[in-house]
């Protein structure tokens, strides 16, 4: 007889993991940007009090670090597992050119990041008093910033596409 209220993680499914690991982040990013909002936002900065210096700004970066450095371990562990399984498989499973959308997803990250990188400013910036001025760095952040919102939109237009019906590859758009 299984206890009430015990959970084996082994025996849930794939989607069943993904949607508590997913509740569990947004939970988490909820209460940290919560923390940041409405416990101590208005301190004032002790260098310069005309600006703020919220309590959980290390908290906030902290959570913003692990999240990236997460989903870079994730993308290498994915990467690899994807590589190591198509050894010799087919391109296409189940009528779906797997491989290709692998490989065309891939490359237009990686275009974007380069042309979002070798586009990106390098102004010197002014920030809280402070002045940064490390080319690298101003540069980084306008790619990252940039291949966001391009990616978003390239993301939003594949999902208009694909909610179109328009017939594409000799399928026909014959709803059941």
């Amino acid at each position: 007889m299984k206890r009430a209220g015990k959970t084996n993680i082994g025996n849930m499914s794939a989607d069943r993991i993904a949607g508590r690991v997913f509740l569990l982040l947004i939970v988490a990013a909820a209460v940290v940007f919560g923390a940041f909002y409405l416990f101590g936002f208005s301190v004032p900065y002790e260098e310069n009090p005309n600006y703020n210096a919220p309590m959980f700004t290390d908290v906030l970066i902290g959570l913003a670090y692990t999240l990236v450095v997460l989903a870079v371990v994730l993308i290498g562990v994915s990467v690899v597992r994807d590589i190591k399984t198509r050894m010799g498989g087919d391109a296409v499973s189940n009528g779906i050119p797997s491989a290709r959308i692998m490989y065309s997803t891939a490359g237009t990250s990686a275009v974007v990041l380069l042309i979002t990188f070798l586009s990106g400013s390098s102004e010197p910036m002014e920030i809280n008093g402070r002045m940064y001025g490390s080319a690298v760095w101003l540069k980084l952040s306008d790619m990252f910033i940039n291949t966001s919102a391009v990616l978003m939109v390239i993301a939003v237009i594949c999902v208009v596409f694909g909610l179109s019906g328009i017939v594409r590859g000799g399928r026909s758009s014959k709803k059941c």
